[in-house]
């Protein structure tokens, strides 16, 4: 169960950073105040979503 909340929230990473991407690229000059708000929405959800990946990963200690 942890390992599939880790991969979940890696590819909802990659699709809000690209969503953050496309709408950066079309100018920050045509954002509305609607614009502005989900900017910041999709800045919280990459934020929480990279916490939870790496509080989530596995770590593999190595025994010599």
């Amino acid at each position: 169960m942890k390992k599939l909340f880790h991969y979940i929230s890696i590819i909802v990473a990659i699709i809000s950073l690209i969503n953050i991407i496309q709408i950066l690229s079309l100018g920050v000059s045509r954002l509305s105040d609607f614009g502005y708000g989900a900017l910041v929405g999709k800045n919280i959800l990459l934020v929480l979503s990279v916490f939870i990946a790496f509080k989530t990963k596995s770590s593999k200690k190595e025994s010599y």
